[in-house]
């Protein structure tokens, strides 16, 4: 079975006077009906510039250097989004319909201006040939859908009137609005609470699994990620360091940085022991370390071959890879 989207050797570069600085090298990965991929790692490794290439949102100044994104419909040959202009029809059409994204914080994609009802029903109105008054009431249904109390109601409010995790629920709302076959979440429990981060990672759990959707799952918490995704993908400078399936991934992982990930989290962590940080920021795009680029902050460091040579994929175990020279 051929999955929704591919991504295979996918580089993203922005231009910065003379020179290409890349922001994304060579990621590869793929995503199948009814199935989650979890991209995980810090601030400033790639994970959201490489779900919007999937959409054709690549910010400006950036574009696709090299590789293929492609997308599998229901029916028909497969279209391959990285070849498609930008802000051409065939990429808006797919945008929201047949892929939908939930972003990363609500209150900079939701309108200050429109009610959550309007903006649901627009969507549903570029998409469908549903009229205005049928768009609404299906506005409605969603809201109830994403488990929102006195859904008529919420969708006659603007976005500042509801709380953050409400408006995160309405966001979830729009993005399923005409039944996407892939979900893109970015960082969608960002800034929420414990107690509404789990309601909205459950959430989408249970619409994925009622709707066969796959869906690509975005954060920077690996523990997040390990309790929806069925495969993970960690990546560090924009490049995949590990990939494997979720439980393989927690419990041997193959790459010091998802071990340091791991360390950091409570749940890893004796009682009354302090929690293991890393060391370090990830470096500038200007100013990537030669060799692994991991290898100044690394707390297994190998020795010089780290410091010149750039390490490649290596099969651990089935499905399972890591890109660390401890595997050489």
């Amino acid at each position: 079975m051929n999955p929704l989207i591919s991504v295979k050797d996918l580089s993203i570069g922005f231009h910065q006077r003379h020179l290409v600085l890349p922001a994304v090298e060579n990621i590869s990965f793929d995503v199948a009906a009814g199935e989650t991929l979890g991209i995980v790692g810090e601030s400033g490794s790639g994970k959201s510039l490489s779900a919007r290439a999937i959409l054709g949102l690549v910010p400006a100044g950036g574009e696709i250097t090299s590789g293929q994104i492609t997308y599998q419909p229901a029916s028909g040959d497969p279209i391959e989004i990285s070849s498609l202009p930008k802000n051409g029809r065939d990429i808006r059409s797919l945008r929201g319909s047949k892929i939908a994204m939930v972003f990363q914080e609500p209150m900079a994609s939701l309108s200050p201006v429109h009610t959550i009802g309007n903006q649901i029903s627009t969507t549903l109105r570029q998409h469908t040939d549903l009229s205005k008054r049928a768009a609404l009431t299906r506005a409605i249904e969603l809201l109830d859908q994403v488990g929102m109390a006195s859904p008529a109601e919420i969708a006659e409010q603007y976005a500042h009137q509801i709380s953050g995790g409400m408006r995160q629920r309405a966001m979830i709302a729009m993005a399923l609005s005409c039944n996407p076959r892939l979900l893109i979440c970015d960082e969608p429990t960002t800034a929420l609470d414990a107690t509404t981060e789990a309601q909205i990672v459950d959430l989408l759990a249970k619409l994925q699994a009622d709707l066969n959707m796959g869906m690509i799952f975005i954060s920077h918490n690996i523990g997040l990620v390990s309790e929806i995704a069925d495969r993970v993908m960690v990546m560090y400078l924009g490049q995949e360091v590990e990939t494997g399936p979720a439980e393989t991934v927690l419990k041997t992982s193959g790459h010091p940085y998802t071990r340091a990930l791991l360390a950091a989290l409570p749940a890893f962590t004796e009682a009354g022991a302090e929690l293991a940080t890393l060391q370090g920021t990830v470096p500038d795009p200007t100013s990537r370390p030669t060799g692994c680029s991991f290898h100044p902050r690394c707390p297994e460091f190998a020795g010089e071959h780290c410091k010149t040579v750039r390490p490649v994929l290596h099969a651990i175990a089935d499905r399972h890879c890591a890109k660390c020279h401890l595997h050489d």
